[in-house]
């Protein structure tokens, strides 16, 4: 069969999102070495963190050992032998996430490595984008034809693609970015006149993304132009 005569037309649209959950990534020194399921119900130090952040609201199910690593400056592996567990605790609200911090602060055995932002969600949003993009589509086909002197005809072929990060430069900014929150533990240090959980309440600690997508459209056009 062969192929009508078409115009293609690739609109695309930039936005930016909040975080909606979040991973913290925390280190954990213990004395004995436990692996798999044991290492979170046998390890004194990593039972303890997780009874800690149950207290939260987070449940145990939302903490996972990630890694495990072995001191071996002995020479030998044995249960005996220290260890330090990676552990991911899961914030589906990330106002969680001041509090989290002060449980972690508080636990002498216990280091922030750093924080995973998770950006599901605000399909709502994303659909918005999609309907912005095909009317942008079709009035810009609709402009090309009539000076083309062509007419345009139905939709041939359709594609959608998602887009990630998108570099703003100074004239391109727009909306005030999340603070990016800095893992030093030295920043997690509990005061003596504050928690880290009071001083960081209010504050945005989850960074915005841009994310955007691309639609690309072809219709089918006639030399006939309509009247």
């Amino acid at each position: 069969m062969e192929k009508p005569a078409t115009i293609q037309v690739v609109e695309q649209f930039f936005g930016r999102v909040p975080a909606t959950a979040a991973k913290l990534l925390v280190s954990v020194s213990g004395e004995r070495l436990f692996t798999g399921r044991a290492a979170l119900k046998e390890a004194v130090e990593v039972r303890k963190l997780i009874d800690e952040v149950r207290e939260h609201g987070v449940a145990e199910k939302d903490v996972g050992l990630e890694s495990l690593s072995v001191d071996v400056s002995k020479g030998l592996i044995t249960k005996s032998s220290s260890a330090k567990y990676l552990l991911g605790i899961w914030c589906q609200d990330i106002s969680q996430i001041p509090a989290m911090l002060d449980v972690i602060s508080k636990q002498k055995n216990c280091k922030l490595s750093h924080i995973e932002w998770d950006y599901d969600g605000h399909e709502a949003t994303k659909q918005e984008w999609l309907k912005t993009c095909v009317e942008r589509a079709r009035a810009k086909a609709t402009a090309m034809c009539a000076g083309l002197g062509v007419s345009l005809g139905p939709v041939y072929q359709v594609s959608t693609e998602p887009l990630g990060d998108k570099k703003l430069d100074a004239d391109n900014y727009y909306g005030a970015p999340g603070a990016v929150l800095s893992c030093e533990s030295s920043d997690l240090e509990v005061r003596r006149r504050a928690t880290v959980a009071d001083t960081l309440s209010g504050t945005e600690l989850a960074p915005n993304k841009d994310m955007g997508v691309r639609v690309t459209i072809s219709f089918k056009i006639s030399a006939e132009v309509s009247k």
